[in-house]
């Protein structure tokens, strides 16, 4: 074959993926190396997969394309073939490839060939060496950034593409910073949004969807209900656009920002070499390390568009907020926004800084002279403008906040000729505060003092105008919870003083020569509290109004209303039978608030957490918006404390929780059990949970990627080793699949995880896979116990002594069972799998029926070694007895049916029933043929106590009070067992009974109410109810209303 053909070929492979026709060309102990991957690999096996892995993983718009060349022409002046430095090659071929992606002008690689004499690929070199190619390179970082690298050529990314997406969520995890293979297409843009991606949630905003455009990526996202559109710019070397609010302006016709605040994002990234790698690092558009990058809202002054500095929407809205109190001269409202300890200079007529009351009274001298403030918009020397409250003809307020708390600190005042820092442009408006600024918020009536609870020692339980019920907690630091005395703001506090509490209509300023202030709460202290920051500093609080009403009465029976409560949801815990209350949203907040209640509506602690789970092992976590997870026990105090970024239930006495990048695990004295403190490999991708003292670590995170087998595995797949009680690394992680340990084996695999190679099955392009999969057992040290011989063990349910395993390899191999050793109990004599249930030592097993193209059962008794019954059961399940429940077709009704039988096959009864439901006596039995569904009952015997008559829903025998739902023009009604209708079918449903009580739903599929009736069809509970559930103890249940739940109780007379 002639050589350029064979360069062809090779160019097709990697354009086309058409590594077929490469079979025939490549030497078996070809050498493929890459330069610029830092990649060799060897034989012809091995280099044929690893290109179509390469090929699986790229997509239309990242397909190479390529031309082929002399490698003459393109090499450095004076050299030739000769000079080309390839090991061990002597058989340079004249002909070579150039490589490019992405459209681009400029090539990746030059891929050169040795070919021998008997017409064999003896070596192909990936090549872009400056010393020996007179090219330029994409990518080099000695050049300027290539035009292809601008936004307009942001294709790389694939936004649509779903495995572009999982490549992107699985490296997520990593540090953006360490070097990646950057050979494939635009660093800039790569590297900007793998940033964003992670920047933006750390700032509060909840990315939902994404979008590439001409020359920038946007993002639709979600911040306190709040709805932004995130426009994205980058640059490498040198900027590509000067942003300013003109360039920007096209952003607001976009349909993709539709309804939502634009914001602007410019990020630098900076490519440097480190040694021998590329490294890069993500910052502010003017190449400042130190500063986090700000966002800049996009909004129209005077009907010209400008870049507004935008930290966040509360600071922004302080500029409103410091309008009002100044222009209506209310400390109420400055009490909002201003720090406990304020400051202000530059104050005309003023020197130094005046602090504390000289502060307010500089502001209200101020207004007195000079009138309202308006907002204005200040640029100083670049084209982003900062709102600012200004007075007419005099100056500008500025300062600084806390964003944590939202607070204004360290303000300053600046004339517009300031010659401390060069105005560039200001922008005057008529804008003021807005009339309805704070008309959300209610008028405050009634305040109660809670009892102290430990982290909150002051709170108060506050009622206002519309209903709502709030609870406000002192700030006082945390050092000073558990003192008897605290000073807080110059006044003295006790747990009498704060008992002390009421509500006032009105109340005198703090500060001299400011008029009368709105409701607040106060002390005996004489220390006063806005009723506006109760309201916007409180949290949602609520408790049940006790109305102890007899709703129903009958000679056996009465039900007490004990309670009703303004609450979103109630759940009962399982395991403690504490009701989990979730109150009503916080008006402007999307969190909700969480406690626990007893069922009489006590509840445990005045306290309340953003999220509580249910209780496992006796805690339950718990969580604080912006402060992390902790655990609480049934009393509702901190066990472990809130601090940890991520953290999973208790599971054998210890917790999974996560701080920062690390692992630990916390015991139920709130105890840190480092993971992995004496390994390399630490931090770990992924952890399990303990079990017999033994943990699951993996170094691989593949919870994204899609697999071409074991679909089923995609919990334990990985890379696995294993820590001790003491959080030591004593299995080092090499496995790709694990078990946790039972009975002192762990069932693992060891193989190689690589991309699933191109051919018949497009189904599994870009999977991951391992070509060789070993499976076996070890001990708690490492040791093997079971051979990694096996292609495949599975477990048993309930049982661990005994593996289905597989061996021989998945063309010609077989499944059998395996004892704790790896010995054969049972020969690999089966061609299809096993199933997990088992009775004694009776295994099921299955094989294809060929007639009817679908998969059999069989039984293998282990214990004598024999086949009990060949495959024959369209499907099996063991009784508890030992008998067998097999389903099969039988002819003389022309429909499958399920029967009994005992180990030798003998019916226990004859059957002609297509269901039979064993799980309790009497057997629920039911006939399905052409009119539908007939169901009824029978004992064990097969003596029928009602005939399969009746269309009865399922579960809809009461059996204990010898009744039964039937179904009759669509609706549900009740008969006895004698046929007799005791309530006539006038409900939607019939949902079960809790004697002397029967749920039922009126309405039709989409919109029903719950309610309750006696089996005389008498009304208990009106079917008012969006639902009813009853408790644990079958004597309270709780009704969901319209927001409202109510708690009933039952009592015998």
């Amino acid at each position: 074959m002639e050589k350029f053909k064979m360069v062809e070929i090779l160019g097709k492979a990697f354009a086309e993926g058409d590594i077929d026709a490469l079979i025939s060309l490549i030497a078996d102990d070809c050498i493929y190396s890459s330069q610029y991957a830092k990649k060799t690999i060897q034989g012809a096996k091995a280099i044929l997969l690893h290109m179509r892995a390469v090929y699986a993983d790229i997509n239309e718009i990242s397909a190479y394309t390529y031309n082929i060349i002399e490698l003459e022409s393109v090499l450095q002046i004076g050299l030739t073939l000769k000079d080309l430095e390839i090991p061990n090659e002597t058989h340079v071929c004249k002909y070579g490839l150039l490589l490019y992606q992405y459209d681009l002008n400029k090539p990746v690689v030059v891929v050169i060939c040795g070919i021998d004499n008997d017409e064999k690929l003896t070596s192909i070199l990936l090549c872009r060496d400056k010393k020996y190619f007179n090219l330029s390179f994409y990518g080099e970082e000695v050049e300027k950034d290539s035009p292809d690298d601008i936004p307009s050529t942001v294709v790389p990314l694939t936004k649509s593409d779903r495995r572009g997406v999982d490549i992107r969520n699985l490296f997520r995890a990593q540090k953006w910073e360490e070097p990646v293979d950057t050979s494939d297409g635009n660093y800039i843009w790569r590297k900007a949004d793998e940033y964003v991606e992670k920047w933006l949630p750390s700032k509060g905003y909840t990315i939902l969807e994404s979008a590439v455009f001409d020359d920038c990526i946007g993002y639709r996202c979600n911040r306190n209900d709040h709805a932004y559109t995130v426009f994205m710019y980058a640059y490498g070397i040198e900027k590509t656009s000067q942003l300013d609010g003109e360039f920007c302006s096209k952003l607001a016709e976009l349909p993709f920002a539709e309804n939502s605040i634009i914001l602007v994002l410019y990020l630098n990234v900076y490519r440097y070499m480190d040694g021998t790698e590329i490294k890069y690092r993500v910052r502010d558009y003017s190449k400042v390390d130190k500063y986090e990058p700000n966002l800049w809202r996009l909004i129209k002054v005077n009907d010209v568009p400008i870049l507004q500095y935008y930290p966040c929407k509360e600071m922004l809205d302080q500029a409103l907020w410091f309008i009002y109190a100044f222009n209506n001269d209310d400390t109420d409202v400055y009490d909002c926004i201003i720090d406990e300890n304020p400051s202000i200079e530059g104050i005309p007529g003023s020197e130094g800084v005046l602090v504390d009351e000289a502060f307010y009274e500089a502001l209200l001298s101020m207004h007195k002279k000079y009138g309202d403030l308006k907002l204005g918009y200040v640029s100083y020397d670049d084209v982003i403008y900062s709102s600012v409250p200004y007075l007419e003809g005099i100056g500008f307020f500025i300062w600084s906040s806390y964003i944590n708390i939202n607070r204004m600190h360290s303000m300053s005042f600046r004339t517009f000729e300031d010659k401390k820092r060069r105005i560039c442009d200001f922008i005057k408006t008529e804008q003021r505060e807005p009339d309805d600024l704070f008309d959300h918020i209610p008028k405050l009536i009634n305040a109660i003092a809670l009892a102290p609870v430990p982290t909150e020692k002051f709170a108060v339980k506050l009622l206002f105008s519309n209903g709502e019920c709030k609870k406000y907690v002192l700030p006082i630091p945390d050092e000073d919870i558990g003192k008897e005395v605290i000073s807080y703001m110059c006044h003295v506090f006790t747990d009498g003083i704060w008992a002390s509490v009421f509500a006032v209509s009105s109340h005198a300023s703090m500060y001299k020569g400011y008029p009368e202030c709105g409701p607040a709460i106060t002390f005996k202290n004489e220390f006063f509290i806005s009723g506006i920051r109760c309201y916007l500093d409180g949290e949602p609080y609520s408790e049940p109004e006790y109305t102890n009403e007899i709703v129903y009465s009958d000679e056996k029976f009465k039900i007490r209303k004990i309670w009703q409560w303004h609450v979103s949801s109630i759940y009962e815990d399982e395991e403690t039978g504490l009701l989990k209350v979730i109150m009503s949203e916080q008006a402007n907040n999307r969190r909700w608030k969480s406690a626990f209640v007893s069922v009489d509506g006590k509840l445990i602690r005045s306290r309340t957490f953003d999220f509580i789970d249910s209780f496992q092992e006796g805690l339950a976590r718990a969580a604080i918006f912006d402060k992390g997870y902790g655990f609480i026990n049934k009393d509702m105090n901190l066990i472990v404390p809130i601090k940890y970024d991520e953290a999973e239930s208790f599971v054998n006495g210890k917790a999974k929780v996560r701080l920062g990048n690390r692992w630990l695990f916390v015991d139920k004295a709130g105890n840190e059990l480092e993971i992995g403190k004496n390994s390399i490999h630490a931090p770990y991708q992924e952890v399990g949970n303990y079990y017999e003292g033994m943990c699951r670590v993996s170094i691989l995170n593949l919870e994204l990627m899609d697999f071409a087998f074991h679909m089923d595995y995609r919990d334990i797949a990985g890379c696995w080793g294993f820590v001790n009680k003491a959080g030591e690394e004593v299995i080092s992680p090499q496995y790709i699949y694990a078990n946790d340990f039972e009975d002192g084996i762990a069932i693992v695999a060891k193989g190689e995880w690589t991309i699933y190679p191109e051919g018949d099955r497009k189904d599994k392009r870009g999977c991951y896979w391992s070509e060789v999969e070993l499976w076996g057992g070890i001990d708690k040290n490492g040791n093997e116990i079971i051979p990694f011989i096996f292609d495949e063990i599975k477990l048993f349910a309930d049982r661990n002594d005994i593996f289905m395993a597989h061996h021989g390899g998945w063309k010609n191999g077989h499944w059998g069972v395996i004892d704790r050793t790896g010995n054969w109990l049972v020969e690999p004599i089966f061609d299809d799998h096993l199933d997990w249930e088992s009775w004694n030592n009776l295994i099921t097993f299955y094989s294809i029926d060929n007639d009817i193209k679908e998969e059999i059962v069989g039984v293998y008794d282990i214990s004598e070694k024999k086949v009990l019954f060949e495959p024959q059961f369209l499907d099996l399940s063991f009784c508890d007895n030992g008998d067998m429940l097999v389903k099969v077709f039988n002819k003389d009704l022309g429909r499958p049916i399920e029967k009994i039988i005992d180990r030798s096959g003998k019916e226990r009864f004859k059957s002609i029933y297509s269901y039979i439901y064993t799980w309790k006596e009497p057997y629920e039995v039911v006939i399905r043929d052409k009119d539908g569904y007939k169901r009824g009952l029978i004992d064990e015997n097969e003596s029928i106590i009602i005939p399969c008559a009746y269309d009865v829903p399922s579960g809809g025998f009461f059996h204990d009070v010898q009744k039964h739902v039937f179904l009759e023009d669509g609706k549900q009604g009740l008969k006895d067992y004698s046929g007799n209708t005791i309530i006539p079918a006038i409900y939607y449903r019939i949902d079960g009974y809790l004697e002397p009580f029967i749920t039922v739903k009126v309405g039709d599929e989409n919109n029903y109410s719950e309610g309750l009736i006696t089996f005389d069809g008498t009304s208990v509970i009106p079917a008012n109810y969006e639902r009813i559930i009853w408790c644990k103890d079958k004597k309270h249940f709780f009704c969901f209303s319209d927001g409202y739940c109510e708690m009933y109780v039952v009592e015998q007379r």
